[in-house]
């Protein structure tokens, strides 16, 4: 009896061991807090052709291409974990989302259940770059819906201040988010072997870090949220911590002490 249990759990295991995930903190007056998960677009063939195991939910339907099949994936998972989290999803499609992927998205959370208030979507500057009216209707849709929109990959593609203010104003857009790769000293830059051998996780550049941090405090001061994404290091936790960015994400040994403390699942 406990035959197909066990196959189901070990088959969730695996599906979700596909997505690369990694814990979602909010920071708040220096305190740090486990809000729910980051996951990635990189998509493995479990995602895209299986579908979802949850036997609650439908099949996904023929027409909905990998961006909303990982959607349902993730909606019938994360809402059978207790509590209210968030799951922050960056989309691969670079122009989405558009009308069928709204639309699609929709009848996924009918039929899974998944609070839209708990969904951050990570869009693209191309994304909100056009400006045409209906392909900005579908963006006020999700936001009338409870989701939240943030501009992912800041300072790393043609980012724009000018096109992050005029959005913000419209209130298309929570928030935005950069990586923290932006703040590493380049490959190139030469240093001493000895400063190389004693402490690698170091190397940050403070031209870099002066730039993100100021960016971060132009960005509030539009009254949009900030986040500091795939942090690696000790070092780069401590900078987005002094940079008070809002939200922070990655893998480094202080902030995985404070999720397990929180008590989160590991996914």
């Amino acid at each position: 009896m406990r035959r197909k249990p066990r196959r189901a759990a070990a088959r969730q295991r695996e599906e979700t061991a596909s997505l690369d995930t990694q814990y979602r903190y909010e920071v708040r007056q220096g305190l740090v807090s486990t809000i729910g998960w980051d996951l990635s677009p990189a998509l493995s063939k479990l995602v895209r052709e299986r579908g979802q195991s949850n036997p609650r939910s439908r099949p996904p339907r023929l027409e909905e291409g990998p961006d909303l099949l990982m959607m349902r994936q993730i909606c019938a998972r994360f809402v059978q974990i207790p509590g209210r989290h968030v799951v922050c999803v960056t989309l691969a499609d670079r122009k989405a989302p558009d009308a069928s992927f709204v639309e699609g998205l929709q009848r996924i959370f009918s039929e899974t259940g998944f609070p839209p208030g708990c969904l951050k979507l990570m869009i693209y500057e191309d994304r909100l770059m056009e400006e045409r009216c209906e392909r900005a209707y579908q963006l006020a849709l999700l936001r009338d819906w409870g989701v939240e929109l943030w501009l992912t990959r800041f300072g790393q593609d043609q980012s724009s201040l000018s096109l992050v203010r005029e959005r913000a104003a419209s209130g298309l857009i929570n928030g935005v988010s950069f990586d923290a790769s932006l703040v590493l000293m380049p490959n190139a830059v030469w240093h001493p072997m000895e400063e190389r051998m004693e402490n690698t996780d170091a190397f940050l550049d403070p031209v870099a870090m002066q730039f993100v941090a100021a960016s971060c405090a132009a960005i509030r001061a539009l009254g949009l949220k900030t986040h500091l994404g795939r942090i690696a290091s000790s070092s780069q936790c401590a900078f987005g911590l002094d940079a008070e960015f809002d939200e922070i994400s990655g893998r480094c040994s202080e902030l995985e002490g404070i999720a397990q403390s929180d008590g989160l699942p590991c996914w």
